[in-house]
């Protein structure tokens, strides 16, 4: 257990200042020995540089506030109001009900691992400096006996992985700036003894992979105003589990993924909740499941806040609704469940003689949609065919016990969004310029994301199979080199790959191609 220096931080905390690269090794002796606080505005960091060489001095800040009052300086001093932490750290670190800040008038960073263990009262990663915060092997702890918010007035990461713990009363990522929290690994958990909220006042992210579980009573994705947030339950065993509510977009814009196996439980369900939210969640990959005991509410239900409610339920992941299903939208917003590829939504009650009386366990609008391939829209399965696009079948044994299952069978939404018989970053391109099945829409970038890469066979196939006698070929060389051309300064031409537009791990940041010449089929290339 220790804090964290320079070379040992992960790359989103490193920045640049005046050309320095903040990646370089710390120095603590610096032989000109001046040094000043320096800010960089890009990133809203701060750093101690030396005013001649910028060399870094110092990094760590890791501060308790004995008072509870808000640690607010960095000053070894037993008798004000706040104490600074310096290595070798104590094993276990108990700091009884003291509040612990890490990052708070400088970059903050705190190893906790092989098995040691930190308590406190209240805790934040972010508190007014960016701070991260590793909590790594099993028997590794951080008990917060308070809240914990990540993301405070400054970027804030938690990484729990490996079999490490966290435990804390109300846990908040995204408080006041940018909140991230990883839960990684067959027993690493997030133990929260009252609610979890990913984004609240401002974006938090979310992701439980490997067999990593968060437990909660309530939990919030996006729920204020200005909240663009999501939330990631990825693989076997990864699980999230409200013995509460879970509410998706309450009056912020939230995303829930389920995929590959996770699972999610909630008493009740709500899907964009309050005056303008947007909740969209996407459950796909065979053996992905939202259990919902109570009720599952998507849009608003008095129809004047402008909410919007998205449900996809795509190959094989399964939804379960104990209680009453509500689908609410009207002529300004389009809340409904879309489902496709052997998707599954699991209504309590007897309902298989027909659809019909499948829909009758539905309040609202029954907007439940089916993927026209023909079409290439989302349709009302009222349309689509019994037996052939979907089954309805009523449970008498297992999980689903009085429940009567919709499977629909048809194909979902092609991810090759420009038809050109592969899924690139072209495609990414024509969703950002509101392209796809439903324009902008978390599940057709999902669709992009987990298909990108993929080649249809049947194009590939066909283009091997056209001749090409070397006259044609002389005759296209020189009508190209008849056409008009820009000049590109001696650099060659290049398609986009994957490191051209890795946006999925940067945030929010859109991917724009630098953008060449036009190639004759009218689709430009980038440069090298």
């Amino acid at each position: 257990m220790k804090l964290l220096h320079d070379e040992n931080l992960p790359r989103q905390l490193r920045h640049k200042i005046t050309g320095h690269d903040c990646a370089k090794k710390v120095t603590l002796f610096c032989p000109h020995g001046v040094s000043a606080d320096v800010s960089c505005l890009s990133h809203g960091l701060v750093v101690y540089l030396c005013l001649f060489c910028f060399a870094q001095l110092a990094l760590a800040d890791i501060t308790i506030d004995p008072n509870s009052t808000g640690a607010t300086d960095v000053v070894q001093d037993p008798n004000g109001a706040s104490v600074l932490l310096v290595n070798p750290l104590a094993d276990p670190l108990d700091l009884g009900t003291d509040w612990l800040a890490v990052g708070n008038n400088a970059i903050g960073a705190l190893a906790i691992e092989n098995g040691g263990t930190v308590s406190n009262g209240h805790g934040t990663v972010g508190r007014y400096s960016a701070g991260y915060v590793r909590v790594d092997g099993v028997d590794s702890t951080w008990t917060n006996n308070g809240y914990l918010g990540i993301g405070s007035s400054a970027n804030g990461t938690l990484n729990i992985t490996n079999g490490g713990s966290v435990s804390n009363q109300y846990c908040y990522i995204g408080g006041g700036t940018t909140g991230k929290v990883t839960v990684d690994g067959a027993g690493s958990t997030l133990t929260n003894s009252d609610g979890l909220t990913v984004g609240d006042a401002r974006n938090g992210t979310l992701t439980i992979t490997g067999g990593g579980e968060a437990i909660s009573t309530f939990g919030y994705v996006g729920r204020f105003g200005s909240s663009r947030s999501k939330a990631t339950v990825d693989g076997v065993d990864s699980t999230w589990t409200n013995s509460g509510n879970l509410h998706v977009g309450y009056y912020g814009n939230g995303i829930l993924n389920i995929t590959n196996a996770g699972s999610v439980s909630s008493s009740r369900g709500y899907i964009g909740e309050r005056s303008r939210g947007v909740g969209e969640v996407t459950v796909d990959g065979f053996d992905s499941t939202w259990m919902i005991r109570g009720k599952l509410s998507l849009g608003d239900a008095f129809g004047f806040s402008l909410s919007t409610g998205m449900l996809y339920i795509t190959d094989g992941g399964k939804v379960s609704v104990g209680g009453s299903l509500a689908i609410h939208g009207n002529s300004l917003v389009d809340s409904s469940i879309r489902m496709a590829t052997g998707g599954m939504l699991a209504l309590n009650g007897d309902a298989d003689d027909s659809f019909q009386d499948f829909l009758e366990l539905i309040n609202g609008s029954d907007a439940i949609r089916y993927w026209d391939d023909s079409l290439s829209v989302w349709t009302d399965i009222t349309s689509a065919t019994n037996g052939v696009d979907y089954t309805l079948s009523y449970q008498t044994t297992g999980d689903l016990a009085g429940y009567t299952v919709l499977t629909v069978n048809t194909t979902e939404p092609n991810p090759d969004l420009d038809d050109d018989g592969d899924v690139d970053g072209n495609d990414f391109l024509t969703w950002q310029q509101r392209a796809s099945p439903t324009p902008l829409s978390s599940y057709d970038l999902y669709n992009w994301e987990n298909n990108f890469g993929t080649i249809d066979s049947s194009v590939t196939a066909a283009s091997a199979a056209i001749p090409e006698p070397s006259s044609y070929m002389l005759l296209l060389v020189a009508a190209a080199c008849s056409l008009p051309r820009r000049e590109t300064g001696g650099r060659p031409l290049t398609l986009a790959t994957p490191r051209d537009f890795n946006f999925a791990a940067h945030g929010a940041r859109k991917w724009r191609p630098n953008r060449g010449p036009k190639t004759r089929s009218g689709r430009r290339t980038t440069r090298a």
